[in-house]
């Protein structure tokens, strides 16, 4: 009986410490649980629901950026297509060979904007890209001092006038260089010929150093729109320009020459400046006829034409015995420096 006694007691004692062993434990794993889920809470983003109209709101803000976003992406995309269709239309068109070329072919300049800059720049580029060419074809870069005045005729009886010479002046580079840009203005600008109203300057698009003007020339009336642009380096300036006939903003309505012409000004030494000269213009043409009858070109030129003699000839000795006038002044002209190195900068545009 002791001995059953004592064992029960000793076992009531093992259950007993058991229990309290696993009490213990469950107790300090409802603690950590508590810690942990205290923790999970705070480490947890509270979030907070935004009213249905705010999100409505926002949804409408987008959709309107993003159909403002299609729709400029859209007129980029037409803009774009209308340029690379133009320069294919322009790169398939019969392009003018660089020595041999008749002066009345020229550029055409479209309505958009792009294109327009695209086509100005263009067309001036192509012009100083062959300006070498041109006085080589017109023989003014193998020659040291010259100036002549050649006339071409095809057998259509159609003219090409020439003017080209070379000359070194007794002035410093940058002297020259704005006289040149003093000369070219006036002449784009009808200093040449009477005119029927004062120049007007046309968009350029922000090409530098570019000009677009448009004379209303008289006797005989003709509306002129000269483009011309100017390329510089230290020890070199050179001006080209043309007469623009096909403009989609300006259309011809009248009779016209296309004109052509490069000049080269170039520092020989701190006093001397070479300068080359090529002027290339047309015979009168028309938009619908081309050319006119040589009887025509010869009146405008004060040229009576009469039964002895080829008319080709006539007005060849014509047209060669008034540019030797021409050719003449011109060299006064420039004999003349010193008078255009004293007027002031501001007026050499």
């Amino acid at each position: 009986m002791t001995v059953d006694a004592a064992d029960r007691r000793r076992r009531t004692d093992i259950q007993r410490k058991w229990r309290q062993k696993l009490a213990a434990e469950i107790k300090a794993l409802r603690s950590e649980a508590s810690a942990l889920e205290a923790a999970l809470v705070d480490r947890k983003v509270s979030t907070t629901v935004l009213p249905w109209r705010d999100v409505a709101l926002t949804l409408a803000d987008d959709t309107r950026a993003s159909v403002h976003r299609n729709r400029v992406l859209k007129r980029q995309y037409n803009a774009q297509l209308q340029l690379l269709l133009s320069l294919a239309q322009r790169a398939s068109s019969l392009a003018r060979p660089l020595l041999s070329y008749e002066a009345w072919h020229h550029t055409s300049l479209c309505a958009p904007a792009h294109t327009r800059r695209c086509a100005l720049e263009w067309s001036t580029n192509a012009m100083f890209y062959n300006t070498n060419a041109m006085l080589e074809k017109h023989s003014v870069a193998s020659s040291v001092h010259f100036a002549n005045y050649k006339i071409a005729a095809t057998e259509n009886n159609v003219f090409e006038y020439v003017w080209h010479m070379r000359k070194t002046v007794p002035l410093a580079f940058e002297p020259a260089r704005r006289l040149g840009q003093y000369w070219v203005q006036q002449y784009i600008r009808g200093g040449m010929w009477p005119l029927l109203e004062p120049s007007t300057d046309l968009d350029v698009y922000g090409l530098a150093h570019t000009s677009y003007v448009h004379t209303t020339r008289l006797r005989p009336l003709e509306h002129v729109y000269f483009l011309s642009r100017e390329y510089h380096s230290d020890a070199q300036t050179v001006i080209v320009g043309q007469t623009m006939h096909t403009d989609e903003l300006h259309p011809m309505t009248t009779p016209f020459r296309h004109r052509m012409f490069w000049y080269v000004l170039e520092c020989v030494s701190p006093t001397l400046t070479r300068v080359s000269i090529v002027h290339v213009t047309s015979h009168l043409c028309t938009a619908s006829d081309g050319p006119v009858p040589l009887a025509a070109e010869a009146e405008l030129m004060g040229c009576v034409l009469s039964d002895h003699g080829s008319h080709v000839d006539q007005v060849t000795r014509h047209a060669s015995v008034a540019a030797a006038r021409e050719i003449e002044g011109m060299l006064r002209n420039l004999d003349c420096y010193a008078t255009f190195s004293t007027i002031d900068a501001s007026q050499l545009t």
